[in-house]
């Protein structure tokens, strides 16, 4: 019922391993948040909710760094259940909402004010 919902989150842990090893041996998403550029996406994280239900996990830089105050602003989190028939997520269905997504953050205004770049 949900394959063709997708989350996308501002807020998320940066603190989070990218993997299932032990805090340890493995990196935290923020190191590979901060070699983010522009449009640039990390790797799908597979992972799997209480109902073993395997859902794909990305992040996306949708600001340029430039144009942000702090590393992690402009980095959203993207979630999309797998297919039944798959391990995981198709690159290119997680290409194509990465390109959706960054499109999105940039919106086209035609309306005139003060308040435009704010609809």
């Amino acid at each position: 019922m949900f394959y063709n919902v997708v989350g996308v989150s501002k807020s998320f842990d940066p603190m989070l391993p990218t993997s299932n090893k032990s805090k340890r041996g493995g990196t935290q998403i923020g190191a590979e948040l901060l070699k983010l550029e522009y449009g640039q996406r990390t790797p799908v994280f597979l992972k799997e909710n209480s109902k073993h239900c395997k859902f794909g996990c990305w992040y996306l830089l949708i600001r340029p760094k430039n144009k942000v105050s702090n590393p992690i602003e402009g980095i959203i989190k993207i979630e999309k259940m797998a297919v039944l028939e798959e391990e995981g997520l198709d690159s290119s269905v997680v290409d194509n909402i990465s390109l959706w997504l960054l499109n999105e953050s940039s919106p086209t205004c035609t309306v005139k004010g003060e308040r435009a770049d704010c609809i």
